[in-house]
This record gives structure tokens, sequence and C-alpha cells, in this order.
């Protein structure tokens, strides 16, 4: 039975790493102070109160190394190490956001660095006061690397307690930013329909203020404009973004401008909106031909605080919006006069030309009586707001109808019942 305890021990030594891998084998995806992000693009909350802190704490002399190379030598604060997939060739970022709970609008300092998973060596590292981006780094199966997230400073107790919070975004990227990055270099849409996915991660764009509304993030794509017919053009974006189930991760978001001689004034979202300043992904809007639009697309984390945003991967689609007959003509009232024995009716415009500039108004009057309704149409200009008919009969029932019309059609009837009495002027 003594020799048969060195061998059963073997036998479950050979078991466990068949099913485990062995002992500093490559299936080992990380450190055992850093956890393995098993696919790219990996966003989360990486630290704060909605953070479960997803990643690791990171070995001691490394966390010493990034303080020593990244921090001036001052300790980095809850550092969150990842480790990238290994045998993955290609370029990848990382990005760090940082923010005081409660979104209050103060700059919280981040800070993000790549280490060489099997030497120590920090490859890279960057900080800023409310994002810190690396520069694109090749990886390899020879080269594996750690991410590390973190607070440069001590939290600073201005904001009654309000504590940090930092988010972490690592992607894959061609290395450049996208070319239309700055409003002074938004791509122009020719053609409608448009579809366009642009990764806006490495954007280094500064914000462009829009008068009437609010200034747009950073990591901003850029498109004008400007149609050559008037119509109605329905406008999406939207974000492929990972988050983890329950992260407030951000979403896609739109605003337009019209370029005017006093500068952008935007018009999406509307002026007359209740809050204007709070970014909307689609909205439809009344374009003129030749007038000049700017779109901007971007990610933005939160309306109070459009700065602390991270990129990421957006799409814009623009479509023109098929026009439909107008609404009903507004305002619609009818007069008669006894003696002459007339009817005035009167109207406004429609609300919505449905898309499609109102060409005239259809006038009809419909005699109503037991063999059934006769009706004679007059057609006016599109600038006509009043038609009046003459030789009403007396004891006899009319309908005064107006409808508006566009070049697709004749919108809804609005009006009403004309009853002339004997003797009688009153409707």
């Amino acid at each position: 039975m003594r020799n048969g305890r060195p061998i059963a021990l073997a036998a479950i030594a050979t078991l466990t790493a068949a099913l485990f891998g062995s002992v500093g084998s490559t299936a080992e995806a990380a450190q055992p102070e850093s956890v393995a992000i098993s696919a790219l693009p990996f966003a989360a909350t990486v630290s704060g109160p909605t953070a479960d802190t997803p990643g690791g704490t990171g070995p001691t002399a490394r966390n010493d190394a990034v303080a020593a190379q990244c921090n001036s030598g001052s300790p980095v604060r809850d550092p969150q190490w990842f480790a990238l997939p290994a045998g993955d060739d290609g370029s990848v970022y990382a990005r760090t956001s940082g923010l005081q709970y409660g979104r209050i609008a103060f700059g919280v300092p981040v800070g993000v660095a790549l280490v060489d998973r099997d030497t120590g060596a920090v490859l890279r590292c960057a900080s800023g006061t409310a994002s810190a981006q690396t520069a694109p780094l090749m990886t390899s199966r020879t080269q594996r690397v750690d991410v590390v997230a973190y607070f440069p400073e001590p939290y600073q107790d201005v904001s009654d307690g309000l504590p940090d919070t930092l988010r972490l975004l690592v992607d894959r990227t061609s290395g450049t930013a996208p070319a239309n990055d700055s409003a002074d270099t938004a791509t122009p849409i020719t053609t409608l329909p448009f579809h366009a996915p642009v990764d806006t991660s490495l954007s280094r764009d500064d914000s462009a203020a829009f008068q009437g509304c609010h200034w747009l993030a950073r990591h901003t794509a850029w498109w004008s404009y400007k149609p050559t017919s008037s119509g109605k053009v329905h406008l999406a974006a939207s974000a492929s973004l990972p988050a983890p189930k329950g992260d407030a991760w951000p979403g896609a978001s739109l605003a337009v401008a019209r370029l005017t001689d006093a500068g952008p004034v935007q018009v999406v979202p509307g002026p007359d909106s209740a809050d204007c300043v709070t970014p909307v992904s689609a909205g439809d809007l009344v374009v003129e031909a030749g007038a000049s639009y700017l779109i901007g697309v971007f990610v933005a984390e939160d309306a109070a605080e459009p700065s602390l945003v991270v990129g990421g991967r957006l799409t814009l689609d623009v479509a023109r919006v098929a026009p439909k007959p107008p609404a009903a003509a507004t305002q619609a009232s009818i007069r008669t006069d006894r003696k002459a024995r007339t009817a005035t009716i009167s109207w406004a415009p429609p609300a919505d030309d449905g898309g499609s500039a109102v060409t005239g108004y259809r006038v009809t009057l419909s005699r109503l009586h037991a063999r059934g309704v006769r009706a004679s149409i007059t057609v006016l200009p599109a600038d006509a707001r009043t038609a009046t008919v003459r030789h009403l009969k007396r004891g006899r029932t009319y309908r005064l109808t107006v409808r508006a019309v566009n070049a697709v059609g004749a919108g809804p009837a609005t009006g009403g019942t004309v009853l002339v009495l004997r003797g009688s002027g009153h409707r």
C-alpha cells in the first residue's frame, strides 16, 4: 500500500493537468494578480461605487514600476489589471475615463498603462484629467500584455464625499484616427440613403460650439450635408459598444446644426425641446435645398458632462423620408350671409406639409339631399386663405370643406355644415 500512494498521487496530478493545464504552461492566460480579457473589444466600469472590481490587484513590484515610470513615483490608487488575449496579432489601444459619482462636472485624473506580462517592463502609459489613451501597440504570440487602469492621485474630498469612478475600454484599431474627426474636415454626404460606420475611439478633435443648445464632446465623427432638394430626412446613430450586463455604458448620440453666417445653429435636438442639451440618437429634419448642415455623431455619457467619453464604434444612417399628403388645414371657420345667400370658408396652412410644399387648396361644396350628394370643387393657389360660394338656395343643407394639396395628394378635409334657413342667414 505504501508503494500505491505515489502512483495514486501521480494519477491525480496527471488528471488535473489534463483538465486545467499544468502549472507554468501557456494555458494560464494571466498572472494571478490580473484577470484575462477573453475577447476584444472590452469595456467595463473598473473602479468606483458601481464596479465590482473585475480586474486584478496586480503584483506589488509591477504596481511600483508603473508608479515610477508613469506617475512620477507616486503610488497609483485602485489599480485594475487585465490580461490581453495572447496569440492574436494586431494593434490594440486602451483608454480610460474618470468622473465623480453622480456625474458632477469635475475632472478626475485617470491613468492607463501597458505592461509586458512576461518581463514586467512598462511598455507605454498615459494619463489625463478627463481621459487617457495609449498609443497603438502591436501584440503577438511572443509578447503578452497586461493593461492596468488606475487613478494617479489620491481622492480629494471636495464634493461631500462623492467617490470617483473609472472606466476602461480596450479595443483593436488600425492605429489612425478617422479622417473626419474634425468639423473642418467633415465628410460630405452626396447621395441618400447614406450608411457609414466609423471608430471614433482615436479621434482627437476639439469640441464644436453649436449655438442654441450644447457643445459636443471629443471623439466625434463629422459629416456635412447640402441637399439639392427640400424635404424631410431621417437620421439615426447607433453604437456597437461592449458592456457588461447592468453597466451603464454610453450609447451613440447625434446633433445637427445648420451653418449660418453667425455660425452653426443647432437644429437637432431642436431648441424648442424641453431639454435641448440632451443628445438624441435619432430624429427627423426638414432640410432646405442649398442650405448646409453639419452632423456630429459621438458617444456621450451624460449631457451635463459630455467631455467624459471614451469613444466607440459608431454608425450614421441618413435616409430621405418619402413625402406624404399634408395634414389638415388649420383654423377653418365658416361665415354665412343671409341676404346674399353666400358662405365663406377661411383657413390657415397645415402644421405639417408632409415633406412636400403645399401647392394649393381644394374647396368642396357638397349639397345634401334625399337622392345623395352633389359636389362642386374649386382649386385655389397655395397663398389662398379664403373662398366664397354663392347662390345658395334657402331651405337646403350644404357641407363646405377645404383640403391642403401637395405634389403627393390632398390632406384631410376640414370645415363644416351650412344650413340656409328660409328667411334667415344663420348656419
